[in-house]
């Protein structure tokens, strides 16, 4: 699939026109090209249907603009697709490898090993000779990695003006973090570090907490995060962030009353 400049250009003019800019200007600055350019990719855009003279997108645009986007993530996927292939991946020897071996990938315990047993999922080559339990590097990537993701869990207690009582609010956390048997803890801010170590449980991750969970979930672990309210509020916009780059992933926020 190839994609010309000028398409890449035109739908990211749609695009902004979409988010509520129209005059050439704003268009040209958002889209970092000349105003001359904005005005001549108007015309053909207007010249094509998918606006009208009020730079509004009409129906045929929206149509464009979506088939457009799905275009240029299919050109997106396949060549990401094709550098996976041919880039060097880190894993660990499950045994002795020598360059050109050709190995099976796997995960355990969150983290890829490569060996010559014969199992099902991805292969690759060996790019760099190593011994079993050194690293090695894996190159032509063919075929699906098993794993299972994980999930994150965030626990909000209430905020610390509101605390009535240590030993009930940890016993409630420890109730819940044994029950479901998490992977790994982690804490947002001071009062939920005290709280752990009140309850006796020392937190896995202290500091980015929100990154560390899901890179946690990534390798197949599942985390509880515990936070005051207020601290989950002054880090939704970080929450956020990290569902847009991972959506695969299951976030779960709930109240500890």
């Amino acid at each position: 699939m190839k994609i010309s400049q000028a398409f890449i250009t035109q739908i990211m003019i749609l695009m902004t026109i979409r988010n509520g800019k129209k005059r050439p200007s704003e268009i040209a600055t958002d889209v970092n090209i000349t105003l001359q350019g904005v005005i001549y990719h108007l015309k053909i855009l207007r010249s094509n249907g998918y606006i009208d003279d009020d730079n509004n997108i009409t129906l045929n645009g929206f149509n464009y603009l979506y088939n457009g986007l799905s275009d240029m993530e299919n050109f997106f996927k396949s060549n990401l697709m094709e550098m996976d292939s041919i880039m060097t991946w880190e894993a660990i020897a499950a045994c002795d490898l020598n360059k050109n071996d050709k190995v099976h990938l796997y995960m355990d315990y969150g983290y890829l090993y490569a060996t010559k047993d014969e199992m099902d999922g991805a292969t690759g080559i060996v790019s760099v000779p190593s011994e079993k339990g050194k690293c090695t590097g894996v190159t032509s990537i063919n075929g699906i990695i098993s794993l299972d993701l994980g999930h994150v869990d965030i626990a909000q207690i209430k905020n610390v003006e509101e605390c009535t009582d240590y030993n009930i609010i940890s016993r409630q956390l420890k109730d819940i973090i044994n029950n479901k048997k998490y992977h790994f803890t982690g804490v947002l801010g001071e009062y939920a570090f005290t709280l752990l170590k009140y309850s006796g449980i020392k937190p896995d991750f202290e500091y980015a907490s929100i990154e560390s969970g899901y890179d946690a979930a990534r390798r197949g672990f599942n985390t509880i995060i515990i936070s005051s309210k207020r601290m989950v509020h002054f880090y939704m916009d970080r929450i956020k962030e990290m569902q847009k780059q991972y959506p695969e992933i299951n976030i779960n926020v709930f109240t500890v009353d």
